[in-house]
């Protein structure tokens, strides 16, 4: 029996950007020439990525003074709900992304790595396809090199090792070898 391979797709993402990659198979004419992982599709989050200064316009949070001169009190301005009301919504738009992109390509396994936090804003951002199957790491590398990505995912067990094909040495101008 001949072993089929399955269309995988990895996304990786944290609160400010997310990254699509095609798994390249060993059919691939590309195969053995650089990373397995082709870059399909980005999305950014352009207030996940923005800092505490860029954000609010009065930077500390939690202390404000009475009126009339009295003692300083704590105060909640509920930058946490807002800060989370932007991931979910981010998140929101990375599963939509995903399900466009799985019906598109028959992708069959999806492996999401992922900063904790967004992670579970993925989560609950609503189910994935019922075909496919999903895998999950929890491990911020969004920021990552291709091939930093890729070594991560094998070391896990989420990508198969690559197997290159046998190459012979053959130095210029002499004739390929006869089978």
């Amino acid at each position: 029996m001949e072993k089929r391979t399955v269309q995988t797709c990895v996304l990786v993402a944290d609160g400010g950007r997310a990254r699509f990659f095609h798994v390249r198979l060993p059919e691939d004419a590309d195969y053995a020439a650089g990373p397995r992982l082709r870059e399909c599709e980005t999305l950014v989050n352009p207030d996940g990525q923005l800092t505490g200064n860029e954000l609010y316009a009065n930077t500390k949070s939690g202390r404000r003074q009475s009126p009339g001169g009295g003692p300083a009190h704590g105060t909640d301005d509920h930058r946490g709900r807002h800060e989370d009301e932007i991931e979910r919504r981010f998140a929101k738009r990375i599963v939509e992304v995903t399900k466009g992109l799985v019906g598109q390509h028959q992708v069959e396994k999806l492996v999401v790595l992922a900063a904790p936090r967004m992670l579970g804003q993925l989560r609950s951002a609503g189910p994935w396809p019922d075909a496919l199957v999903v895998e999950e790491l929890q491990r911020d590398a969004s920021w990552h090199s291709v091939s930093n990505i890729e070594r991560i995912l094998e070391e896990k067990g989420l990508l198969e090792p690559r197997v290159l094909p046998e190459t012979v040495y053959r130095p210029p101008g002499q004739p390929l070898p006869q089978p």
